[in-house]
């Protein structure tokens, strides 16, 4: 998890780490109740933006089918490839559920509506890291509290709604709302792999966890429909060579968020574990021999995890990240010999402190690409990625999917997806930013990006793209600020499709989902909308509320931000839309209290983040 501060302070091209000054300040964050009310996102709003419960939300399981391997490939039981893309989600952790708890909103309409928009995005899967710090003991026991409750709403509501879980059970990263002994804070990462007490406080926590019994679906975590898949820990961080050898050996940014004393502690015992092993069996100090170390060390870690996943009775594929991994021949070695099922990469082109506005990063980020030879059978996955800051950037969300694709890539999460409440504020890790209807151009592309990882086939090929690039069904262009995909029904297209189209559009397609203008669609409002023809008689139009942003898009837009100033607003100002498809010259228009809006020249009048339901009956049925 490369994991940003809230607010002000610079993010490490690595990863985001907070400065003790950047703490006190979140800290210190409060929320007058009147912002919430001022951005039409109160919780009176939430309620009414989610369709009745009992009607609605009925559960969905019979969607979630067991996901197996077979020969390196991710499979459902009637032997279909899976293809799933998705989000990172975290409701429950970090600052973003310290953030939402400032805005005193209701946990299960929070993350209900949250799941509704992620589904009208594309997304298929949701990653969790689980922050074990926020929910465990010094042993390793899990701790029942509120972080744990949320989690269990969220598997609720995935179950409800059809949406895979991808669960990391161990994250070790901090967190304000890290318990005071829980004992993954009282060690470094790198210890995480070696430490004995560690071991079998992990051992001791993912069992507890995915035998945990659900409040709410009365299921054990293991056995929960929406469970898909598991990787084993986030980021896993370890001592290369370089650290028995140098005794002025700096593990970077890594160190930051540990005390020096536990990482010099931790340190001299890995080095004491080296010699060790060097002298019980007669070796030298070379680096050949640490290789073989640290492949022994790996195997044993990976061996007592993956034990400790099926000893629960869970059946799901068993992920090993690769983080860290390419630099340190023995755990890829390691990783490749294990028993685990499937790798994970992640990747953020460009780094996290620099505008991505205007940058076609596709030449230098977007390559086809292989995983190290050692780790190439196994399944694999995307555990995160992201182009960081940007807000109208879309075209590396299709040019990702398919480079995913190339590697041979199953499953892709994006990091991270925004919740509704405190997506206008941008507070939750600044330089992503992604939310259904604040950035409604993005949401388009990643619809895009979603139906584009599927198209792709796995391990496909391709020349180092350039720009304008089309591919199966999907075209990109920086140049242009755009996004589109066509199929003979459908048409996505993420700006004004005016001045560029390189493919052919179909003449009535049954679904249009853009932003701006287009040959089918006048709008004049900054939303997205969503046109599908449900009948031959019958389109279905839904429009997501105007955009007001408030602040120029520059590096403060991400790096910049409090509960005090939000970045982007909710507007409902009534628009103009007219409707363009041949045939549809004359048609009523109903909104969606069965009132009939006024339609001239096939122009109406709406409001933004409502739903219309227009009737053509010059057609016959």
């Amino acid at each position: 998890m490369k994991k940003n501060t809230d607010i002000l302070f610079p993010l490490f091209a690595a990863g985001y780490l907070l400065c003790p000054v950047t703490l006190i300040l979140l800290f210190a964050f409060s929320v007058n109740a009147s912002v919430t009310n001022n951005l039409n996102l109160t919780q009176e709003t939430l309620v009414k933006k989610t369709c009745d419960y009992k009607k609605n939300m009925k559960h969905k399981n019979q969607n979630l089918q067991p996901i197996h391997i077979e020969n390196g490939v991710f499979l459902y039981p009637d032997g279909n490839e899976v293809a799933l893309f998705g989000v990172n989600y975290l409701p429950m952790s970090w600052h973003q559920y310290n953030n939402m708890k400032a805005l005193n909103v209701d946990f299960r309409h929070a993350v209900r509506q949250d799941i509704s928009d992620m589904k009208k995005c594309g997304v298929q899967v949701v990653r969790v890291h689980y922050f074990e710090s926020e929910s465990c003991d010094a042993n390793g026991n899990l701790v029942v509290n509120d972080h744990l409750r949320i989690f269990d709403i969220l598997v609720d509501e995935l179950n409800r709604q059809g949406i895979y879980l991808y669960l990391t059970p161990l994250g070790w990263w901090y967190s304000p709302c890290e318990l005071q002994d829980a004992y993954s804070r009282k060690i470094s990462k790198m210890r995480m792999m070696y430490g004995k007490h560690a071991l079998s406080s992990s051992e001791n926590f993912i069992n507890q966890l995915l035998t945990h019994t659900n409040t709410f679906t009365g299921k054990q975590l293991k056995d929960e429909p929406c469970l898909g898949v598991f990787e084993i820990i986030n980021e896993p961080w370890y001592w290369p060579y370089e650290s028995v050898t140098n005794s002025n050996y700096d593990p970077g940014w890594i160190a930051i968020q540990t005390d020096p004393s536990v990482i010099k502690r931790d340190l001299e015992l890995w080095r004491q574990m080296w010699q060790n092993y060097c002298k019980e069996k007669h070796l030298d100090f070379s680096k050949e021999n640490y290789v073989q170390f640290q492949y022994e060390k790996m195997s044993a870690f990976l061996k007592r995890m993956i034990d400790a996943i099926r000893s629960t009775g869970a059946k799901q594929p068993i992920a090993s990240a690769l983080f860290e991994a390419r630099g340190n021949k023995g755990i890829l070695k390691a990783i490749g010999k294990s028993e685990v099922d499937a790798v994970t990469d992640g990747w953020y082109p460009g780094g996290f402190e620099t505008l991505h506005e205007n940058v076609n990063q596709m030449p230098a980020e977007a390559q086809a690409y292989q995983l190290p030879e050692e780790v190439r059978h196994k399944a694999k996955m995307v555990y995160e990625f992201d182009i960081c800051c940007t807000y109208n950037n879309v075209g590396m969300y299709p040019a990702m999917a398919r480079r995913w694709r190339s590697m041979g890539a199953q499953i892709a999460c994006q990091f991270q997806y925004d919740a509704a409440i405190t997506a206008p504020y941008n507070t939750d890790w600044g330089c992503h930013y992604f939310n259904y209807e604040i950035t409604p151009a993005k949401t388009v592309a990643f619809n895009v990006a979603s139906k584009t990882f599927a198209a792709v086939p796995r391990d496909t090929q391709y020349p180092t793209p350039a720009d304008n690039e089309i591919f199966s069904g999907t075209a990109v262009s920086f140049e242009h600020r755009q996004v589109l995909r066509v199929t003979s029904n459908e048409v996505y297209y993420a700006h004004s499709l005016k001045d560029w189209l390189p493919l052919e559009l179909p003449e009535s397609p049954k679904l249009i989902v853009g932003c701006d203008n287009s040959p089918f669609v006048e709008y004049t409002g900054s939303g997205l909308y969503r046109l599908e023809q449900i009948s031959p008689t019958e389109i279905k139009l839904s429009i997501t509320k105007n955009t007001i942003i408030h602040k120029k898009i520059d590096l403060d837009f991400f790096l910049k931000t409090s509960l005090d100033k939000p970045k982007v607003t909710l507007d409902n100002s009534i628009q103009q839309f007219q409707l363009k498809l041949p045939g549809w010259n004359e048609f009523k228009c109903i909104d969606q209290k069965g009132e009939e809006i006024k339609v001239a020249k096939r122009f109406f009048n709406v409001i933004p983040g409502s739903t219309y339901f227009l009737h053509n009956n010059s057609v016959k049925k």
